[in-house]
């Protein structure tokens, strides 16, 4: 069970006041953590190991796209926050600013444009994982 002292690092929601989303630890593998801390946009998550962000940080299921799961709950090996993250211009701030933003909110095209060339780079390289987590 997630406690409020792990809300979401990038909307700061927590599982008391929003349960319908699920809370994903940062991943232990360190390239995979790595990635997470990219497209997060948030420079203070560097100053840990991959081993410290797994311990205290999360990221709930409101910045991940559906395609990103394995099951209903469980993310796919490659899975990486792809949706609703912080502005590239702008990394260290939130896309949404309070509890009760509204979840569609949209990114800026320069912020879409960022993601997808991401997107594009990790596909290109987690094809074999993504075949064998979807199987």
């Amino acid at each position: 069970m997630v406690r409020d002292g792990n809300p979401c690092v990038n909307c700061k929601r927590c599982k008391s006041s929003h349960p319908e989303f699920m809370y994903h630890w940062f991943p232990k593998e360190p390239q995979r953590c790595s990635k997470w801390i990219q497209v997060t946009g948030i420079s203070t998550l560097r100053k840990k190991t991959p081993t410290q962000l797994n311990k205290s940080q999360r990221i709930c299921s409101h910045h991940f796209s559906q395609w990103q799961y394995a099951s209903s709950t469980r993310l796919c090996p490659s899975a990486y926050p792809d949706q609703n993250l912080p502005d590239p211009a702008h990394p260290d701030e939130s896309v949404i600013t309070s509890m009760d933003a509204d979840i569609d909110q949209h990114l800026d095209t320069t912020s879409t444009l960022h993601h997808q060339q991401i997107e594009m780079e990790i596909l290109s390289s987690s094809l074999d994982e993504l075949m064998v987590c979807k199987s």
